[in-house]
């Protein structure tokens, strides 16, 4: 007969006063105790059983496996106990699956069975038909066969079917409901326009609310009319100070590292926004990865939540005074082939104000990616913001008589981008008796083109690049 294996994987301890070890252990089948066996082990407070036990004795079937382990001072365990099923020899003599089944509730009578190729494992990632189950909580059922036609334990999983969308468009949000503490019999819900991605930004009123911490629950209803899973955020509310009628920040706090004893403040003009572009000393942190740690307290005397990133402090290499010679941009999650590069003149800071051109994305939300590039060699991380597309446009006409840079030139006002992306095309049909210079930098994209029809004129004083 074919032997079979029971793996069993315990771990005991025996809780003593003193500094017990186990010794060994005993197992034995079903009630048959008087068949059990003993195995000594190396002392050990605590002890992994992870051993082939042979089973081949026991016929085909349901048994019970039962072991307890020994300490030296002679007491034993509890006795732990498992169900276990023994499976007949398959007539190949090497197990395979070869079917499964599922079924949904309790619909067993409606159950499925799919026959596949035999195989040692299987991965399931097939669609499962539910076309007939109603709108709402569900349960799936699914086992498996092998070769000796033993069916594995039963896997069940719930899951939710969800109203399909009216429109027969994307689903995409449309409200948002949030309540404070665990009072949900208050909660508000907030209509909002329809969006793929939303950047919850609006001011919550918290004025009913004592001072003191409380928790902020949100979450977001889609055109199904189903809700997101509740995102709960502590939060802090503080009386206004007298006198002040509307509270504002006034101090920055920031350190590195876990070093907040180190932590240092530095006073703001009084504002209700900030945009932090201070120069922070790090020349006591030696080059490596480090996590700055910043937080901002208001005129109450109030501290925000800790923000906190992480940055590279690279080894010095001669540069005194480091500035931003270039960056580049991506959309999505194009790869590095669709990366936009631009140099600049070196600066510190950069006031990027350029137009980007979106004519190749799609209507609606996308992610725009931008890093920066100093003297060092060395890319920013990545900076990623939310932007939407509204409308397309595939060609820009230029119609007049001058320079590229005069938007009057081109139809519509609509000049290009400084990247015209490949989708886009540039017809040159400027009027009569006229010419088209290319006064500015312009660059085109990969696939982009210019057409330039019979009879017009365009004067490219080495200006324009193709990437």
């Amino acid at each position: 007969m074919r032997t079979f294996i029971f793996i069993a994987i315990v771990c005991h301890a025996f809780v003593s006063l003193g500094q017990n070890s186990i010794q060994s252990y005993e197992y034995w089948f079903n009630g048959n105790y008087a068949a059990k066996q003993l195995q000594t082990v190396v002392p050990a407070a605590q002890y992994t059983l992870n051993t082939a036990i042979p089973t081949n004795a026991l016929p085909a079937g349901l048994h019970v496996f039962n072991v307890r382990f020994k300490d030296d001072s002679a007491r034993y365990s509890p006795t732990i106990s498992q169900f276990f099923y023994k499976q007949s020899v398959a007539a190949s003599g090497t197990a395979a699956m070869n079917a499964y089944q599922y079924w949904f509730d309790n619909q067993f009578a409606s159950a499925v069975t799919q026959s596949v190729a035999t195989a040692a494992t299987l991965q399931l990632n097939v669609p499962l038909s539910a076309t007939a189950l109603p709108d709402g909580l569900h349960l799936l059922h699914i086992r498996f066969r092998d070769n000796a036609n033993q069916w594995s334990s039963t896997v069940s999983q719930f899951f939710y079917k969800a109203a399909t969308v009216s429109s027969g468009s994307e689903n995409k949000m449309q409200a948002y409901q949030y309540w404070f503490d665990g009072n949900y019999a208050q909660a508000s819900t907030v209509s909002i326009s329809p969006a793929s991605e939303y950047q919850l930004s609006a001011a919550l009123p918290t004025a009913s609310l004592s001072e003191g911490l409380h928790v902020l629950h949100v979450r977001f209803k889609d055109q199904r009319n189903q809700w997101s899973s509740a995102i709960s955020q502590f939060v802090y509310t503080a009386k206004a100070a007298a006198g002040t009628a509307n509270n504002a920040l006034r101090n920055m706090q920031y350190w590195f590292d876990n070093d907040v004893s180190k932590a240092q403040i530095k006073p703001l003009s009084t504002t209700p926004v900030v945009q932090v572009t201070d120069m922070l000393d790090a020349n006591s942190l030696p080059d490596g990865l480090h996590i700055l740690h910043l937080r901002f307290a208001d005129t109450v005397g109030q501290w925000s939540s800790t923000i906190s990133q992480f940055f590279y402090k690279s080894a010095a290499v001669g540069v005194t005074t480091n500035v931003v010679s270039g960056y580049r941009y991506w959309f999505n999650d194009e790869g590095a082939g669709s990366m936009v590069f631009h140099n600049v003149p070196e600066q510190n800071p950069l006031l990027l104000n350029t137009t980007i051109d979106m004519g190749c994305l799609t209507l609606g939300a996308n992610r725009l990616h931008i890093q920066f590039l100093d003297k060092t060699g060395l890319w920013s991380t990545p900076l990623t913001d939310t932007i939407s597309v509204l409308s397309t446009q595939h060609i820009y006409r230029f119609t007049g008589n001058g320079n590229w840079s005069n938007a009057a030139n081109w139809l519509n006002n609509a000049r290009p981008a400084l990247d015209v992306p490949g989708c886009k095309q540039i017809i040159i049909d400027h009027a009569v008796g006229g010419t088209c210079i290319v006064d500015v930098p312009q660059y085109l994209l990969k696939n982009a083109g210019i057409t330039v029809l019979p009879g017009k004129t365009m004067v490219i004083p080495q200006t324009l690049q193709m990437k």
